[in-house]
């Protein structure tokens, strides 16, 4: 898939309160699309924060900063 419209659709389900699906989108994106790994990582952690899933968006965090550092 082509990696704006997964950005685009993992933002939108985002603002909507999607947050399994943006989740799911920003999954995919980092690992369909390397180059942008680490903002998909980070996109991701804010989404399970957003869903108060405190302990995995910090688990996040953390293999995204080891994975690009």
């Amino acid at each position: 898939a082509d990696p704006v419209a997964l950005l685009r659709e993992g933002i939108a389900a985002s603002g909507r309160g999607e947050h399994a699906l943006a989740d799911r989108l920003f999954e995919a994106l980092g690992q369909r699309h390397s180059i942008v790994a680490d903002y998909a990582g980070w996109l991701r952690a804010r989404t399970l924060r957003d869903a108060e899933r405190i302990a995995e968006a910090q688990v996040e965090i953390d293999r995204t900063l080891a994975d690009h550092p």
